[in-house]
């Protein structure tokens, strides 16, 4: 089965890496997988286990829209700069906006931790994400 954090790991890795038709094919490639995975599609005809599983990954997705409602916008914007039809600057606006729903996010984890460890989960989540981002992962 395809792993799709992996598959985004190397979408990130890729969008970093100067630009060639390779890499374009590459990404294309990838997208094209990851949308596959992550899309909801609702078959008229499914088994009831199917269907339950697909409504549950909807609502996941409607969750974090209303956690991180900016996250569509830069995802929208992104797929725009890629394709060369909006320049660096809405991209810089849509990111600054997806950093700050990011930040309140996380702030509302911690806020909304009830226990000692849960709280100690949340924070060793933000420090493995420091080192990752330290690391350039």
């Amino acid at each position: 089965m395809l792993d799709l954090e992996e598959i985004n790991r190397e979408i990130e890795k890729l969008e970093n890496c100067k630009t060639s038709y390779a890499t374009c094919e590459k990404l294309s490639i990838l997208y094209n997988v990851r949308d596959h995975i992550t899309e909801y599609k609702y078959v008229e005809n499914e088994d009831e286990t199917r269907h339950k599983h697909n409504e549950e990954k909807a609502a996941t997705k409607l969750n974090i829209g209303e956690k991180l409602p900016c996250y569509k916008t830069y995802c929208d914007t992104k797929k725009k700069y890629r394709r060369y039809e909006v320049t660096e600057q809405p991209l810089e606006m849509a990111t600054n906006d997806l950093c700050c729903d990011m930040k309140k996010f996380i702030l509302s984890l911690m806020s909304n931790a009830n226990t000692t460890e849960e709280k100690n989960k949340v924070k060793e989540m933000i420090v493995q994400l420091h080192e990752m981002f330290q690391k350039g992962v």
